[in-house]
């Protein structure tokens, strides 16, 4: 057992951890995305600049963005143009791996779900309970609660569309 989710293994460390800052909700996202495979899902409503835009985790999405042909993120997004006004490094890679990432608007009828999170490889999760707030919990191997929460992102993903905002390129 661990003490803290800096020393977490994804597939391996099978218990939750409680986040108290931006920092940290961006540090643990970077940690599991590096130990990453295969796929990123995100669900958020506003993609939160000061987690999202964070230079480590931005070098870990594009590190696994290239790590192979098969990695995919998938984004879904509820307010996209709180995403989209100003400049989003998160985005920009989006723009740039356009082979590994998907991108949707949130459909109008999941635009109330009460809590945003991240899904790493089948396994591992980052949940935001309050959106808008910084406190996050973490687990780097908790399959079925990530099988539960990939449901419900394939049920949005499944009914959501692309918006021009998402997909349009900065110059």
């Amino acid at each position: 057992m661990t003490d803290s989710y800096q020393t977490a293994l994804l597939r391996k460390t099978d218990r939750p951890f409680t986040l108290h800052s931006f920092e940290e909700d961006s540090d643990a996202i970077a940690r599991l995305t590096s130990q990453s495979e295969q796929e990123l899902r995100i669900f958020s409503h506003q993609l939160n600049n000061q987690v999202f835009g964070a230079s480590p985790l931005i070098d870990a999405v594009s590190a696994f963005a290239r790590k192979n042909s098969r990695t995919s993120i998938r984004l879904l997004v509820t307010d996209v143009r709180s995403a989209t006004s100003g400049r989003h490094q998160f985005l920009d890679l989006a723009h740039r791996y356009t082979s590994t990432f998907e991108c949707r608007k949130v459909n109008e009828n999941y635009a109330q779900q009460p809590e945003e999170f991240m899904l790493f490889d089948r396994c591992g999760y980052i949940r935001f309970p309050r959106t808008n707030h910084f406190e996050a919990i973490t687990n780097f191997h908790d399959p079925v609660k990530v099988r539960q929460l990939r449901a419900l992102f394939q049920e949005v993903w499944d009914c959501s569309e692309t918006d021009p905002e998402l997909i349009s390129f900065r110059i």
